[in-house]
């Protein structure tokens, strides 16, 4: 297998990573954004802030935040 990607052109190598690196967690938190957004609304919480607080803070992080935060408001509630 590294033998492959050793075997390759620089650009490709560059191509692979980029989607590898930047694409695919650019898909994902697009996804996670629609689903804090719609999310949030279904439970009264600011939905612009969230997707925002969800897209800035790195590595899902915002995500992982926002779970608790909703669990919690979730629970008051009830």
């Amino acid at each position: 297998m590294i033998e492959n990607l050793l075997a390759l052109n620089p650009i490709d190598l560059i191509g692979i990573l980029l989607i590898y690196f930047i694409v695919i967690p650019f898909v994902l938190l697009a996804i996670l954004a629609v689903w804090v957004f719609k999310n949030a609304k279904k439970n009264d919480l600011n939905a612009v802030v969230w997707v925002l607080i969800v897209w800035i803070i790195p590595f899902f992080f915002g995500f992982i935040v926002y779970l608790i935060v909703r669990n919690r408001n979730i629970a008051n509630s009830s």
